[in-house]
């Protein structure tokens, strides 16, 4: 399937990488971070692996709705990918490097906005970019704040 939406967005947070990655593939800091995302909990039992599942309370184009993401991959401490059904089927990919005497973190979003969302064409492409980018700023103050 060719992605009719493929949108990557990072920042630079001041820290090392595997403090970046606690918090950023802690999906208990979800509502810290995630700007659409109000609550989010487990749904599969611990430990949080390859086919963990995540419900999530969110908002996006003023719906409200819940959506579960399932790990497809994890690299601890490095990437995260999920893949979730809504609001519409995408790949989730988190990915987080040294850069300098910080990290790079990069989070990619992946899919194909089939129904109402494929009307907005390249409009949802830029509306997803700057809710991540939004969504980095948010990581960024929790990580790096005292």
């Amino acid at each position: 399937m060719e992605a009719a939406i493929d949108v990557t967005s990072s920042v630079e947070i001041a820290a090392p990488p595997d403090q970046v990655a606690r918090v950023l593939f802690d999906w208990h800091n979800d509502p810290k971070w995630i700007g659409a995302v109000s609550e989010s909990r487990m749904t599969t039992p611990e430990p949080f692996d390859v086919g963990s599942r995540v419900l999530r309370q969110a908002a996006f184009l003023g719906r409200r709705f819940a959506y579960e993401t399932e790990v497809l991959e994890i690299d601890p401490g490095r990437r995260l990918v999920m893949k979730a059904p809504q609001p519409f089927p995408m790949t989730v990919t988190y990915e987080v490097h040294a850069a300098g005497p910080g990290s790079r973190v990069t989070i990619r979003n992946a899919g194909d906005p089939g129904g109402m969302f494929r009307l907005a064409g390249p409009l949802l492409g830029a509306l997803v970019d700057r809710r991540v980018t939004g969504d980095l700023k948010r990581l960024k103050g929790l990580v790096e704040a005292p």
